[in-house]
């Protein structure tokens, strides 16, 4: 049978503004890989530190980064989808979900060579707010 132990060691908390990320953690909030977001740094798209091997990202510029990347569509508690999410969610097959983002009918986000979609950005396409790009004057 297995126990949970609980550490006794307190935890020292941080502000905000002095916490830092590691790729592992930047990777799962923006869904896509380690690798993906190594690159992202390596082009200097996201700015890291490099402390010895390990490399940090700070909060506020991951959070810069998704703000200039959704625009209007940023919000504190966004979550990116993939596409194969989405169509589970809006009851499509993957490829006609893989169509309409292609087709920028469902607004994405693209980070290198991964789509996805922020839940603000489908949000706004399930409620009729999205104005496809060919169709702004």
């Amino acid at each position: 049978m297995s126990t949970n132990r609980i550490s006794s060691v307190p935890l020292v908390h941080q502000p905000d503004e002095h916490r830092y990320l590691t790729v592992d953690e930047v990777a799962k909030s923006i869904r896509v890989s380690r690798s993906t977001v190594r690159n992202l740094i390596n082009d200097g798209e996201i700015p890291a530190i490099n402390v010895g091997r390990l490399i940090r990202v700070h909060r506020t510029a991951l959070e810069q980064y998704i703000t200039a990347k959704l625009g209007a569509y940023f919000s504190d508690n966004v979550e990116f989808l993939s596409i194969e999410d989405v169509a589970k969610k809006i009851f499509f097959g993957r490829s006609t979900a893989y169509g309409m983002v292609a087709a920028r009918k469902i607004p994405s986000v693209k980070f290198r060579s991964s789509v996805r979609v922020a839940s603000t950005q489908l949000d706004a396409y399930l409620n009729g707010q999205h104005t496809p790009p060919e169709s702004i004057p």
